[in-house]
């Protein structure tokens, strides 16, 4: 049985007629919607963890095949091809867009305003529980009505006092908002009402850390675990708090127009809280993304490089066979061609030191297009043979 194809326009809501540059708009809408997400998550929600790590890992598929027009058009006859197979299923397509959507677990989609009026009405008919004020405080947050959504959750913790849920939100949002103080006081407050709780220990910890006080959070952090070694909870937690704030280490790239470790010193930054996180608590989900990090700081070639590398050894060999076979004869071409095959070593040689880099930078030079201006003009050069017979083999 064939395997099901999967259809990115469906998932994403693309039209297949738009721009790559309209594309790249929507996909960055989609990557600071699953961010925003991730930041408003309970971390000791593994499965909402886990569900948001598999949205992104299709949503970097997606990009790889949608911002490349060669790959997009070999893509779109695969598509095509797979529907007319019957390849293509729909209904699991849906699916993985609502997933897309939910803002937690219990969204059956990412309709914003339709969940806040739903959850609206749950309170006009008096419903016991503080789901509904969270449904409406995330909603209200994801759609820029930042202060409409704290005011949510002030009027819902006032009803539901005892809520930690309520609570830890009311504080995680201020801190995302920036808004220190008022976060260090709700923060003392909790840690009062809630005594021996791990999630607002670890929220104090959080807090530094995202107001790049990264070395009082490390203390505190420390502190709590050798006071507190048997409180797992307050390692797990703090250990997803480690990998959420890593996901600060990707910013807006003008250049690609989209969020992208951009730099070694983000990529270090990522590794090292991500390191850290290992470090005080491991499971599935801090091993994978410790294997995930270490995988862009591995060094590597990008595809195009392999076949440059490979086809420069190529002409390479043939220019200098054919050196030694005109320098047997007697033949005064033989020097040129022995030169030629000098040079494409030596134009090997500059593509190979340019090219071997750390994951993260391939993936950041793929998007923009380019590699880093920095390479400079000897490799711009070296590359020059390649780019004219590929561009003659298109027919360009």
């Amino acid at each position: 049985m064939a395997a099901e194809f999967v259809d990115y326009y469906v998932i994403f809501d693309l039209e297949r007629s738009m721009t790559e540059k309209e594309i790249k708009k929507k996909m960055a809408e989609w990557s600071n919607m699953l961010t925003a997400q991730e930041g408003t998550t309970d971390p000791s929600n593994i499965e909402a963890k886990k569900e948001l790590k598999e949205n992104k890992a299709r949503l970097r598929e997606a990009r790889k095949i949608l911002f490349n027009a060669e790959k997009r058009k070999q893509y779109d006859m695969e598509l095509d091809a797979a529907i007319r197979a019957g390849q293509v299923n729909y209904e699991k397509a849906r699916e993985v867009k609502d997933s897309l959507e939910r803002a937690r677990k219990y969204f059956e989609q990412q309709r914003y305003q339709k969940a806040i009026e739903a959850a609206r009405e749950a309170i006009d008919n008096h419903a016991n529980t503080d789901e509904p004020y969270e449904i409406i405080s995330r909603s209200q947050f994801m759609t820029g009505d930042y202060q409409e959504s704290l005011e949510t959750l002030d009027q819902g913790t006032e009803i539901y006092q005892g809520s930690q849920s309520l609570w830890w939100l009311r504080i995680r949002t201020r801190i995302r908002m920036e808004r220190y103080e008022e976060a260090q006081t709700l923060l003392n407050q909790a840690l009062q009402q809630f005594r021996g709780s791990s999630r607002f220990e670890a929220e104090q910890a959080y807090l530094y850390f995202h107001a790049e006080k990264p070395d009082q959070g490390k203390r505190t952090m420390e502190a709590y675990i050798q006071q507190h070694p048997s409180d797992t909870a307050y390692r797990q937690q703090m250990a997803y708090n480690l990998i959420e704030l890593s996901n600060y280490c990707y910013r807006y790239d003008t250049e690609s127009e989209m969020q992208l470790i951009i730099d070694q010193a983000d990529y270090n930054r990522c590794l090292e809280l991500i390191s850290m996180a290992n470090s005080i608590y491991q499971d599935d989900y801090t091993r994978s993304a410790l294997e995930d990090v270490k995988y862009y700081g591995e060094r590597d070639y990008d595809e195009e490089s392999k076949v440059i590398k490979k086809t420069y050894l190529g002409v390479s060999a043939v220019m200098g066979l054919i050196g030694l076979i005109a320098l047997m004869q007697g033949s005064g071409a033989a020097l040129i061609f022995l030169a030629v095959a000098g040079l494409f070593l030596v134009f090997r040689r500059v593509i190979d030191k340019n090219s071997y880099l750390p994951r993260w930078q391939l993936n950041r030079d793929y998007y923009r297009g380019y590699k880093e201006a920095g390479d400079g003009w000897l490799y711009s050069l070296a590359v020059i043979p390649f780019d004219m017979v590929f561009s003659v083999l298109r027919g360009q």
